[in-house]
């Protein structure tokens, strides 16, 4: 009898998440829902979206809020700490260089190792291979034989193998870069106005290459 009490109490008690966020307007791309919502988080991953009222460790209250995923920035040339930061306050937690790129994948990686506020990504760029094999004098863009002069044709065909040759190839053009304390923190919302949230967005989520990077923003 006792017991059977208990579990019924039990059962009766609504859970307390970590962190919930209450009465912003969740936008979700992948199931289209465009509505006030509380949001339940334990474990840094999204528990519960409801309407229904939801308890936490830790209460965001997000009342003339959007609440969305983090925004996929495809083209970001700022890939430094301070611009990692920036770009945390704006609500985006991935930001991909896939244009102007590097020559050294496995370098670029490196250089960050030991985590960033946000995920972060970077492809073989063909101006950072050109003035790698014409052994340009430039570090962000070329001001000396990359900008100015012609490639020879076995500088052509250097340029043109460059990717394959590198132990880098099979690096997968982006890869999540938190740090273990940021991957705990991941479901930490970001704060800015809805103003500045005109960033590109993902109709669904990229899947995943070494952690989540499907991020809760608050804008």
């Amino acid at each position: 009898m006792v017991i059977g009490l208990l579990l019924v109490l039990q059962l009766g008690t609504p859970p307390i998440y970590d962190r919930v966020i209450l009465g912003g307007r969740v936008m979700d791309p992948a199931s289209t829902l465009d509505a006030v919502r509380n949001v339940g988080l334990s474990d840094g991953r999204i528990a519960v979206i409801t309407t229904e009222p939801i308890r936490g460790r830790d209460t965001v209250d997000a009342r003339g809020l959007v609440v969305a995923p983090g925004f996929i920035d495809l083209h970001a040339h700022g890939q430094t700490a301070e611009t990692y930061r920036f770009y945390a306050l704006d609500g985006v937690t991935t930001a991909l260089e896939l244009e102007l790129g590097t020559a050294d994948v496995a370098a670029w990686y490196r250089e960050r190792s030991a985590g960033e506020r946000i995920n972060y990504g970077v492809s073989i760029g063909h101006i950072k291979v050109r003035m790698a094999v014409m052994h340009d004098s430039g570090t962000r863009m070329p001001v000396s034989d990359g900008a100015y002069r012609a490639a020879s044709r076995a500088e052509i065909g250097e340029i043109a193998g460059f990717p394959t040759r590198r132990p880098q190839r099979a690096m997968s053009s982006w890869l999540c870069s938190a740090s273990p304390r940021e991957r705990r923190l991941r479901y930490t919302c970001t704060f800015a106005r809805a103003s500045r949230g005109s960033r590109k967005r993902l109709r669904s989520p990229p899947k995943p290459t070494r952690h989540c990077m499907w991020c809760t923003s608050i804008v």
